[in-house]
């Protein structure tokens, strides 16, 4: 095994939580970032204040709830309710989605150029 890899993992596996890498160790480990896709870690200063109303609607109608409480609970920065999961799975699926259709568009106007 690489000896990043390796490091990077005795650093996860210590028994010492105050000597334990964090998510953020992680996250910043020259292992981890090399060749990262970027749908993995989108940027996480997201203004909140901006809600996309169509994952909003969504969140309401699979859990039957008023979009005013789906609001209240982003604003409040509670990103472990499930609501605020729920938003952000839907956010980051259209994310993904979008990524990959510009991928396509890309693949194929390359493809383009030699007919």
């Amino acid at each position: 095994m690489n000896r990043s890899v390796v490091s990077l993992l005795c650093h996860m596996l210590q028994t010492d939580p105050m000597k334990r890498a964090t998510a953020e160790d992680i996250h910043k480990h020259e292992w981890f970032m090399k060749e990262l896709p970027s749908y993995l870690f989108p940027d996480r200063d997201i203004d909140v204040a901006v809600v996309d109303h169509e994952a909003l609607e969504t969140v309401c109608e699979k859990f039957s709830v008023k979009a005013k409480e789906v609001e209240e609970i982003l604003e409040s920065g509670d990103y472990q309710n499930p609501l605020a999961i729920a938003y952000r799975l839907i956010i980051d699926n259209k994310r993904i989605e979008g990524e990959h259709a510009m991928e396509e568009f890309k693949y194929v106007k390359s493809l383009s150029k030699y007919h």
